[in-house]
C-alpha cells in the first residue's frame, strides 16, 4: 500500500485495519504525509478518523510530534472539533471535541505551544469566551 492510498483511505474515514499493510509496504506512522506537512496522525486528526487515530498510536504514533509550524496533533484536533462544528451550522452546545478528548486519553498533552507561542486552548479562545467555556468543560479544565 503505498502512502498516497493509505491517505486517501484516512481521509475517507478508513485507514485502521489498512494500517498493518502500510507499515509491512515499509510505511512509518511517524513520517510526514506525501505532499503534506503533516505526520499521520495530524492528518487523522483533520479528518476526525478515531479508529484511524486508536491504531497509529497503538502502532506507535508519537502524539506530541510536530508539523513545520510546531503544531502537535493536539492544536489540529481542537481547530477541527471547533471547525466541523462551525461549518454544520451548529452551535457552541453541539461541541463535544472528541477528537481532543481521544488525544488526551490517548497521552497527548494540550500544554505545548507552536511557534506562533499558540496552545491549542488558544485556538480555542480565539473563538470566543463561548467557545471556551465548553472547550474548559469538554477537557475538563
Amino acid at each position: 500500500m503505498t502512502p498516497d492510498e493509505f491517505s486517501h483511505l484516512i481521509a475517507n474515514g478508513q485507514g485502521a485495519a489498512e494500517l498493518p499493510k502500510f507499515i509491512a509496504a515499509g510505511g512509518n506512522v511517524n513520517s510526514v504525509v506525501p505532499n503534506a506537512i503533516w505526520p499521520w496522525l495530524h492528518l487523522a486528526c483533520e479528518h476526525q478518523n478515531m479508529d484511524a487515530i486508536r491504531a497509529l498510536v497503538a502502532a506507535g504514533a508519537n502524539v506530541e510530534a510536530r508539523d513545520e509550524f510546531r503544531q502537535t496533533a493536539m492544536h489540529i484536533a481542537v481547530d477541527i472539533d471547533i471547525d466541523a462544528v462551525v461549518q454544520a451550522g451548529d452551535t457552541v452546545s453541539d461541541m463535544q471535541f472528541e477528537t481532543t478528548r481521544l488525544l488526551l486519553e490517548l497521552g497527548a498533552c494540550l500544554d505545548v505551544r507552536d511557534n506562533a507561542n499558540r496552545s491549542p486552548r488558544d485556538f480555542a479562545a480565539a473563538y470566543g469566551q463561548e467557545v471556551l467555556d465548553q472547550f474548559d468543560r469538554r477537557t475538563q479544565r
